[in-house]
């Protein structure tokens, strides 16, 4: 396969969704990796890059698996790197299923004197609907207005990186209530750590779940119709009632489709009008003490192909 043949489906989503984890075993494979990824990107940008840990690990994420694999088999045939690299993971979320307070506060006295402090109250949202932020505080004897928006600074980076894993949290409301300030050591920066740290305290309390993405695929409706239904129905996935004009709406957990799903599967994805996520779902419980513990996506760092430079002091 030429560099030229690789070619990428285009997709609507614009979050990955699946990663796979590389370990080059050189610094040499480490930098070439990027050189060649670069390469790659330059011309398909169907994917991105994070980082972890240096040169220990590079992740690769994306949509498709096909895509993802096909950078992979580049990255060997093409460019001749050896490295290591794992199955395909989903990039899951978390949510959380109780209302909490929590507090924040950051006190730096060593060297430029620094103060925040501030209350927060987490609640769950319905599926969906993402972050709000809820300021309630309108007297700047409190905390001024200046330090609200870091606050929510704070908070937004403190749930990207989740409980755990790297999973971020997802359809919450946060509301800001109270807090101090100080008039002489009070800084931006010291709310925007406040905030972080009230999230962090928050969630060694507070039940957390994870939530999986779901495919939404438009089928013919063929002779093959019950084949079509018994497959679903054994990959957990779901039939919409009402199917007309000769097309079977179904959805699936991402999860079924990947790795090892069946070749049945895999060919009904092939011959699909069309695929999209739909929608988040809590996952079965006896999956989540599966995942529970990964920790391949924490705090990982997304890379700008295009821009980055590779450290030539960085070691694996």
């Amino acid at each position: 396969m030429n560099r030229e043949e690789i070619v990428m489906s285009e997709n609507k989503i614009k979050e990955p969704v699946i990663f796979i984890v590389i370990e080059p075993n050189t610094k040499a494979n480490y930098i070439n990796i990027f050189k060649a990824l670069r390469s790659i990107y330059e011309k398909e940008p169907s994917f991105k890059i994070y980082t972890k840990d240096k040169t220990k690990y590079v992740i690769i994420a994306g949509v498709e698996e096909e895509t993802l694999q096909i950078v992979i088999e580049a990255l060997r045939k093409e460019f001749n790197i050896e490295f290591k690299a794992g199955d395909t993971q989903i990039i899951y979320k978390q949510t959380i299923k109780n209302t909490i307070k929590s507090e924040g506060r950051y006190i730096k006295q060593s060297g430029v004197e620094s103060y925040g402090h501030c209350f927060i109250e987490i609640e769950p949202k319905d599926r969906g609907k993402g972050y709000e932020f809820i300021n309630k505080i309108y007297d700047d004897e409190v905390i001024p207005k200046e330090f609200i928006e870091c606050i929510n600074s704070g908070i937004q980076e403190s749930i990207s990186l989740g409980m755990c894993c790297g999973y971020s949290l997802t359809d919450i409301k946060v509301t800001l209530y109270d807090g101090s300030y100080h008039k002489t050591y009070s800084r931006q920066m010291a709310f925007k750590i406040a905030g972080y740290i009230a999230i962090r305290e928050a969630i060694k309390d507070i039940e957390l779940t994870f939530l999986e993405p779901i495919l939404k695929l438009v089928l013919e409706s063929k002779d093959n119709k019950e084949d079509i239904i018994r497959l679903i129905h054994n990959s957990s996935g779901k039939i919409e009632d009402g199917a007309s004009n000769g097309e079977i709406t179904v959805y699936i957990p991402l999860r079924e489709t990947i790795g090892s799903a069946s070749v049945a599967l895999k060919n009904l994805f092939k011959h699909a009008l069309s695929i999209d996520i739909s929608h988040y779902e809590e996952i079965p419980y006896e999956i989540q003490k599966n995942i529970a513990n990964e920790e391949d996506f924490y705090r990982c760092e997304y890379v700008d192909l295009l821009n980055y430079k590779i450290e030539e002091d960085e070691t694996l």
